[in-house]
This record gives structure tokens, sequence and C-alpha cells, in this order.
């Protein structure tokens, strides 16, 4: 699947820049442009035709709705803004969500979710691309990226329908494969599933207490159809420096 192509629409710069930086971060997102003037952007929607438009609403000469409003046949669209009180009229335009500023990485990412599932129900999506498990590393194959990841450095893999996003100790990022083919490429004496829409490092694993499991930074629910498999490999991994409760 190639990468989402996507613009930025704003009249503030630093906001635009922080925009970006999240862009960046993401393999499956792709920059087309950004733009300061709301009816530049207009023009350049039309030329380049991004699948996904981050548009500001308090923009001079036209509003981000009223923006939206012109779109003929619009893309997937985010607002952003500093004011909560236009979330309602957003969503009342389809838009697909609504940032409020300060935007944080992490609720950015959970936009992204949401543009991958629409885009999983519109467009009929071919076998993800295997990743290759070495000895020490993992490659991850991004549309036209290859990305290697020490396997000790990977905590969580998260599973997102036809993708995966990867929690490492550095890093955060999405790729297209499935978790069922994780688990099935993933070491077992490493690696194991604890719920079904994530794999665990157990290296990682700091602290388990009932149903939730601390891996890195990352806490999780353990789902009871995988708790005893869980428990019976982290007690018999030999970890050190884990605690269970």
């Amino acid at each position: 699947m190639s990468a989402i192509k996507c613009a930025i629409i704003d009249d503030e710069p630093l906001a635009i820049e922080v925009v970006q930086s999240f862009v960046e971060k993401v393999d499956c997102l792709e920059l087309l442009f950004t733009a300061q003037n709301p009816l530049e952007g207009l023009q350049r929607i039309k030329d380049q035709q991004p699948d996904l438009v981050f548009l500001d609403i308090q923009m001079p000469e036209i509003d981000g709705l009223s923006f939206f409003k012109t779109l003929t046949n619009p893309p997937f669209v985010i607002f952003t803004t500093a004011y909560r009180e236009y979330a309602v009229e957003g969503f009342e335009l389809n838009a697909l969500d609504y940032l409020v500023k300060p935007i944080s990485f992490q609720r950015f990412v959970k936009s992204i979710d949401r543009v991958l599932e629409e885009l999983n129900k519109r467009k009929p999506i071919p076998n993800p691309v295997a990743t290759e498990v070495l000895d020490q590393e993992v490659i991850f194959k991004v549309d036209k990226k290859i990305i290697k990841i020490p396997v000790d450095n990977i905590q969580v893999i998260q599973g997102l329908k036809d993708y995966i996003r990867v929690k490492t100790t550095d890093q955060d990022l999405i790729s297209y494969q499935t978790i069922k083919g994780m688990v099935e490429a993933l070491p077992e004496s490493k690696f194991v599933r604890i719920h079904k829409s994530y794999i665990v490092n157990l290296d990682h694993v700091k602290v388990v207490e009932g149903n939730t499991v601390q891996c890195g930074e990352h806490l999780l629910t353990v789902s009871r159809n995988y708790r005893k498999e869980f428990i019976e490999q982290l007690t018999g991994s030999g970890i050190r420096g884990s605690k269970l409760l």
C-alpha cells in the first residue's frame, strides 16, 4: 500500500512545525505540502489531491469550517484548533477527527489510527509484506523504506488490523503488517501475545499485577485468553528484574 499523502494548512508557522514533525515520525505518511494561506492551500489541494489534510479552523480570509465546505470531493480532514467549541460542528461536517492544540504525539497517532481504519473500510488491501526477523534485529519493510530495529529494543507491538505499531525504547512507528504475522515471525522465547492486539517483549516486562502488565513504560491489559500462556512463559524465561503480584 502506498503512503498516505497529506497536507497541513495553518496560518501559524509553529503549529505547522509541530504537525510536520509528527508526520515525519509516522512511516505510512508522506507530506505533500504545507500552506499558511488557506486560499493557496485550497488551490494546492485541487492540484496535488492529498489523501489527508490537517486543517486549522481559525484562519484569516476563510475559516477552516468554511474551507471544508468548499471542497467538492474532500480528502480525509483532521481539524486542528485551540478551541474545543468547534468540535461538534467539525464532526457534523464528517471530519475524521478533531485535535486540540497543543497536540500531543500520542493523540496524533490515534487520529492516524482512524485514518487507517477508514482506509481499510474503503479500499481492498493486499496481503501485507512479510517482516524479516534475523537473529539480532527485525527488518520492517514500510513502503519503499527498510527499517532495521534491534530485537532487544522492541518493547510492545500493537495490532491495527492490517498494520502494526512498533513501540521501541526510542521510537514509535507504524508498519504495514499484521499482528498474526508478527506472532509467527518473532522468537517465542522472547515475545508473547498478551491480548488479541498486543505482543510484548518479555525482557522488558517489569510488573504484572492482576490483569495489568507494565512493559517498559507502557501499561497494558492482559486478556484472560492469553494470561496462562503469558505467565508460564514469563516465569519460565528466567527474566531478572520483573515482579509478579
